[in-house]
């Protein structure tokens, strides 16, 4: 007969065990395919944020015309947009659009200009581009969308709450150039915020020196439940088409 405190620490052991098994790996996607394969395998539905919804996104237009458009967070489809930074807002603009007229950006681009609190704009990463979300209450399974530059090369890192605000700790970074890119990644077990950040760019002394900007579109996501929505959500796979040319991108 095993002695109950020697039993005890055994089973301990056996569920540390089986926890430590159990729990799912974080993977990250280059390729919208096999992100949207892997999503679609957890059972939920897949939301397309394309910023085209005029109900939600309507009032942050940014144009030649008209001027900049901006506010400090949009929410849609369960989600609530904001920048990576407290110096900027979030706006929409048709030179941003990988797909549709509309595709979205922190305005003004980071916070080279009005940095936040106890950063360094010459470190990269530390004042860089981007933008984040916030599921509030609900936890997301995946998040992936597209991003380009027209200040090429950026580097846009990937992170999740639990990896903090240490550019080392991406879950994700590559390079971005002029063409768009597709990253994103699957949490299993759940995570409720993220963002995107740009880690390449910095200032040099009292002088812009190799400052990034970065813009975004056609994300997919999905929760472990579903979101309850008054009216249908149009749900996406792999094989969307384009729906028009890029055009000329505006950088207000």
């Amino acid at each position: 007969m095993i002695p109950y405190a020697r039993y005890r620490l055994i089973g301990l052991a056996a569920l540390l065990l089986h926890g430590a098994q159990a729990a799912a790996a974080v993977s990250v996607y280059t390729d919208q395919a096999g992100y949207l394969s892997a999503l679609s395998a957890l059972g939920q539905p897949i939301y397309h944020e394309g910023f085209e919804a005029d109900a939600a996104w309507g009032h942050v237009r940014t144009t030649i015309v008209d001027g900049p458009a901006v506010a400090p967070a949009v929410s849609n489809l369960g989600l609530t947009w904001t920048a990576n930074n407290l110096s900027s807002d979030i706006t929409t603009s048709n030179g941003a659009a990988r797909n549709g007229s509309w595709g979205l950006y922190s305005s003004p681009h980071g916070s080279y200009t009005a940095p936040d609190p106890g950063t360094d704009c010459r470190i990269p990463g530390a004042c860089g581009d981007g933008l984040r979300g916030d599921a509030g209450t609900r936890l997301l399974l995946g998040i992936g969308g597209w991003f380009d530059t027209n200040t090429p090369f950026a580097k846009v890192g990937l992170f999740l709450g639990s990896y903090g605000g240490d550019p080392e700790a991406a879950a994700l970074d590559q390079a971005v150039g002029t063409a768009p890119v597709f990253f994103g990644l699957i949490d299993p077990d759940g995570f409720s915020t993220f963002e995107f950040r740009e880690l390449e760019g910095k200032t040099e002394g009292a002088f812009d020196g190799d400052i990034k900007y970065v813009f975004a579109d056609d994300f997919r996501f999905a929760y472990t439940t579903p979101v309850p929505l008054p009216t249908p959500v149009l749900l996406l796979g792999a094989g969307l088409a384009p729906f028009t040319l890029r055009r000329r991108r505006v950088t207000a």
